[in-house]
């Protein structure tokens, strides 16, 4: 593990020169790879930015990507699912500019509640030949596009639906010939109770007929993306977020998953009681560490409310080994923490504090803040570094 200087930040444009509609911002922190981030403000207002190696923070506003936007990485491209208009963006990692847009549904496809938005995909991967999969949470089928982004196909998964009536898909990862959809099991309800099920994995071959197996997860609510843990070098592990009930946190099965895709078995990584929270969001770097996103247990559902702290764990152990940031001892503790990556020896977290909006940066060794560099359009709601 490669330990990182102790640094002051210096934020300035100093020797940072940029056209007129983007905004730069240089420090002295620098990444080892550059950092794409997906920022948002809670009105609707969104766009994107890139940290370069140089430690130089672009932003470039970009409104196309909806009031809804969502990062959707893919195994080496970014995109964006824009959630509340049904499209897939894709995004040039070298600028940060949407260079194609797709639609997640069929335009004569039934859409019971209206418009594109009943597609509202969740996630998306491409799979060898260069085509889409789309995990679509609020219809009963999977969306294929073309390389070119055109629809090709729908996969049903109405056999698997839930409470809802749907499969309520929340991410995909293609691997070996096969797309892997976590599903939800939540019932039509604004505060997720403590007897929802587990989730699943429903697994697709890619090549038609695509059939359909399933496996089960042991955490309830699979939420976010799939991220691949750093140490398998084959891609077949990847892990995600299973936060249950958000208005508790006593559970030993909901926190951190860890999921193997070739051998179709699954264990908890570190469980929401270790934690003492709901994960939003981690990331496994190695056998013994692994970093989450943690919200304390909101009762009355508000969560707007309730507090975030950045813990890293040992996923081997299943213990807690440290806390490097934590809303919790503030005067007014929130929901502020959004986005989470590890970039060499940094842990980055994207910190919406009104007020206070920042990237914060940690040094992996220590776990002590090394620097934090200030957006100057939007709060960072999203992280990922680039390959």
């Amino acid at each position: 593990m490669r330990a990182v200087p102790l640094l002051a930040l210096a934020v300035g444009t100093a020797g940072c020169l940029a056209p007129a509609d983007v905004s730069r911002t240089c420090g002295d922190v620098k990444p080892e790879r550059a950092l794409l981030v997906l920022e948002r403000e809670t009105s609707g207002q969104s766009g994107l930015a890139r940290l370069d190696p140089d430690g130089c923070f672009t932003e470039v506003p970009d409104v196309a990507l909806g009031t809804d936007p969502v990062l959707c990485p893919t195994h080496d491209r970014p995109f964006v699912c824009v959630r509340d208009e049904g499209l897939i963006l894709e995004v040039d990692p070298a600028d940060a500019h949407v260079i194609r847009t797709a639609k997640a549904f069929r335009e004569d496809e039934p859409r019971p509640c209206g418009g594109a938005t009943c597609s509202n995909p969740h996630g998306v991967d491409v799979d060898a030949s260069g085509r889409l999969w789309v995990a679509r949470y609020d219809q009963t089928s999977a969306a294929v596009l073309a390389p070119s982004g055109a629809w090709s196909e729908s996969v049903d998964l109405l056999a698997l639906a839930g409470p809802t009536g749907l499969p309520q898909m929340e991410a995909v990862r293609v691997h070996d010939g096969r797309a892997f959809f976590a599903l939800q099991r939540l019932p039509a309800l604004d505060c997720v109770p403590a007897s929802v099920p587990a989730g699943a994995i429903a697994v697709l071959d890619v090549a038609a007929p695509h059939a359909l197996t399933t496996f089960a997860l042991r955490g309830r609510n699979p939420l976010g993306r799939f991220v691949p843990a750093a140490s398998d070098a084959t891609g077949a592990t990847v892990s995600i977020a299973t936060p249950g009930s958000f208005a508790e946190a006593s559970s030993d099965t909901d926190g951190v998953e860890l999921v193997d895709l070739a051998n179709r078995t699954s264990r908890v990584a570190v469980s929401e009681r270790t934690l003492g929270g709901s994960v939003i969001e981690a990331v496994v770097v190695g056998p013994t560490e692994g970093y989450a996103i943690v919200a304390e247990a909101d009762p009355d559902c508000h969560s707007a409310r309730n507090a975030t702290w950045l813990t890293r764990f040992d996923p081997a152990s299943g213990q807690v080994t440290g806390t490097l940031a934590d809303t919790r001892a503030s005067a007014e503790p929130g929901f502020f923490y959004a986005g989470i990556a590890v970039d060499g020896g940094l842990v980055v977290l994207g910190d919406r504090t009104p007020g206070a909006a920042r990237l914060r940066f940690f040094d992996r060794e220590s776990g002590a803040q090394v620097g934090e560099i200030t957006p100057q359009r939007l709060p960072p709601a999203g992280l990922l570094a680039l390959p």
